[in-house]
């Protein structure tokens, strides 16, 4: 435990691999979003989790959401590991 802390402190090994993927993974998420938020601007109105989020945030009709782009990169995320477990949960029922 005290050598992760050590090499998190400093940035080396592992933990700056992880960091330098986090960061690729947080920059394609924000390019997705971005294009969401451009395809609802020129009126596509593709209704989704994350463009309802998004419709929420523009309109303001949520005070509950919090505002800017990092709430949405995470919900993002969210939606990818669900989808990803349970398409395998689903798939693995027909074996």
């Amino acid at each position: 435990m005290l050598w992760w802390k050590f090499c998190r402190w400093l940035m080396i090994g592992s933990e700056k691999k992880l960091v330098k993927a986090w960061k690729i993974f947080d920059r394609h998420l924000e390019q997705y979003i971005m294009l969401k938020k451009d395809n609802l601007r020129k009126g596509d109105r593709e209704i989704n989790m994350i463009a309802s989020y998004m419709i929420s945030q523009e309109t303001g009709n949520s005070g509950l959401l919090p505002e800017g782009n990092g709430f949405l990169i995470d919900i993002r995320l969210s939606f990818l590991f669900a989808g990803r477990d349970t398409s395998g949960t689903w798939l693995g029922s027909f074996g």
